[in-house]
């Protein structure tokens, strides 16, 4: 959560352009893991990081927890910065925190490893590192070992904590819901709502087309 007093103002609500909600930063999902929001908390993200995202100009790493998306107006120049410095500092000049576990809090309640929505890449990584359906490894793996695979890297760290992060915050707001939940929803919305009977002539359906003006 973004902590008082360093993010101010009201949140906007409205980010451009849209945020990808199957990769990483996915909206309502940290934008930095917590175990390097907490090492470099102290910090000051860059100032013109700051004015193009739309965060407060004292805003620190520690603030790029979920909450962060109440405030940013464009998410690229952030991502961009992140990623760059996770390359940096766990990559190319890796200290002790790339020997640190990747994750600080408890798994999902509820959650098997298939059941995680990782990127198609996150997936291939922990299949190429047979790890795939391997919760203990996971709840262990470090930085230099995720992303120790000749195509990982910080994007793939990046994805793999925040998205376990996110799910374990939604398992304790309330519970997670399955795949297959979500398909039996969907079925159920279906029955109610038949879409597929709704004659394709119909002059409610008579929208502009991408690309036309409203």
């Amino acid at each position: 959560m973004i902590r008082e007093g360093v993010v101010s103002g009201t949140p906007t609500g409205n980010v451009s352009p849209r945020v990808p909600i199957s990769r990483w930063p996915r909206i309502g999902c940290s934008i930095l893991p917590a175990a390097l929001r907490e090492a470099w908390s102290t910090e000051p993200l860059p100032p013109d990081v700051v004015s193009a995202s739309g965060l407060h100009r004292s805003a620190t790493y520690a603030d790029l927890g979920d909450a962060a998306w109440d405030w940013i107006r464009d998410y690229r120049p952030l991502a961009a910065h992140v990623r760059q410095l996770v390359a940096k500092r766990l990559v190319k000049q890796p200290g002790s925190l790339a020997d640190q576990p990747v994750l600080t809090l408890s798994w999902p309640d509820g959650v098997e490893p298939t059941q995680v929505p990782f990127v198609l890449r996150t997936r291939n990584v922990l299949k190429r590192l047979g790890r795939v359906d391997d919760l203990r490894w996971m709840l262990g793996v470090t930085a230099r070992q995720l992303m120790a695979p000749q195509y990982s890297g910080p994007v793939t760290l990046l994805d793999f904590a925040t998205v376990l992060e996110g799910m374990r915050s939604a398992s304790i707001d309330g519970r997670v819901v399955t795949r297959g939940e979500a398909l039996s929803q969907v079925d159920e919305l279906r029955a109610e709502f038949p879409i597929d009977q709704i004659p394709c002539d119909d002059p409610r359906l008579d929208l502009p087309l991408r690309g036309d003006t409203i």
